[in-house]
This record gives C-alpha cells, structure tokens and sequence, in this order.
C-alpha cells in the first residue's frame, strides 16, 4: 500500500493521468470516424469528468484545483472545455499534492460524493473528504454523503447493491442537469431523491 499510495502522489505519474484525461478529450471530435456507432451520439460541447479516490483529484485539478509539488510550485492543470466534474472519495487538504484552499478559485459545478466510513489511507476520517465541498465557492457545488459507506463501495460490483443505485441516481441526475441543462433533474438531485432515501444519504448544495 505505501508504494501505491506513493505512485499515485507523484508529480510525474499525476501529470501522465492528466495528459491521458486530455488525450482522450482531444480524440472526441474524431471518435465517430473510427467508431460508426458513436456517429450523433456525442456532444463534445458538453462534456463532464469524473474519476474516484486518485481519478477524483484528475477531475478536480482539470476544474482548476490547484496541485502543490513538493519544490512548492503550484501547477494548474485545468482545462476549459470541461464543464462539469463529479469528485466520489476524492483526497482532502494536506493529502497528496493538495494544500489547504486547493479548490477555492473552482468556479464550474462540482458533485462530491463520500460515506461515513470513506476514510483516507492514513485512516483519516471521511470528513477530510468533506473538507473539499467546504472548500469550494458556491455556485452549483452539491456533496452527498452516504451513511456507513467505505471507500471500496464506490467503486467495487458497481450496480449490484442499493448504494450504488442510489449513486447511479444521483450521479445521473447531475449529469443531465448540468451538461444537458435539464432543470428538473436539479430537483431530484437536491428534494425528491434524498427523501426517497430514508437516511441512508444527506445532500447539501450551495
């Protein structure tokens, strides 16, 4: 586990996941060319990001989180053609390459998804996962948090347990409100969806 977690905090291997986030990005106006059957399926006018635990800090740098290295330069990796971002366990303040206010200049939505028990690898509570949500300047900023979820269960046999519905729900909700500008699906992000729910998640917007 320290290896990893020391892969996953290097400048080196960070930079890479962000140039493979671009790649990809860059290859959607051409992607109905090489595959037929994404021919007027794709809106690269409206194109979101989301990533878990490390990919969940790709998604925030490329909103315009700033990333600190360890000479104490500070990179911005965001990327404009981006215009909305889901963050699900992503690190908090002094975890990795971020510093405290990291998120603070992030105008674009952002929907930050954790659980009770989604502690970091340094057995952190899951409220330093919070502490991004805070962080962030209002304006179409949502957190969910989801009682007695861990860290795996967003990740691991997804669609096979009420919690990942439950994800799938709100996390789609989020997607059509914000890249297809379906107002209704505001509603039930924020009002109908939570109460359907009976505790098992509490949202907050602002």
């Amino acid at each position: 586990l320290p290896a990893l977690v020391a892969a996953a905090e290097d400048p080196v291997n960070f930079a890479a996941e962000i140039e493979d986030a671009r790649y990809i990005i860059n290859q959607l106006p051409t992607l109905a060319e090489t595959l037929p059957g994404m021919s007027g399926k794709l809106d690269i006018a409206h194109v979101g990001l989301a990533g878990h635990s490390l990919g969940a800090s790709t998604a925030l740098a490329m909103a315009g989180a700033k990333i600190t290295e360890s000479d104490g330069q500070v990179h911005d990796y965001s990327d404009p053609r981006l215009v909305a971002f889901l963050a699900m366990s992503p690190q908090g303040p002094e975890q990795g390459l971020f510093e405290e206010g990291a998120w603070s200049q992030i105008q674009r939505p952002v929907f930050v998804v954790t659980g009770t028990l989604d502690k970091g690898v340094d057995s952190s509570p899951w409220t330093v996962r919070r502490a991004v949500y805070e962080d962030l300047p209002p304006g179409n900023k949502v957190l969910a948090v989801f009682r007695g979820a861990t860290h795996k269960d967003f990740s691991d046999d997804l669609g096979k347990s009420v919690l990942d519905k439950h994800v799938q729900h709100l996390t789609l909700a989020w997607w059509n409100y914000t890249l297809k500008g379906q107002a209704v699906f505001k509603i039930r992000l924020l009002e109908t969806l939570p109460q359907a729910y009976q505790g098992t998640v509490q949202v907050h917007s602002k």
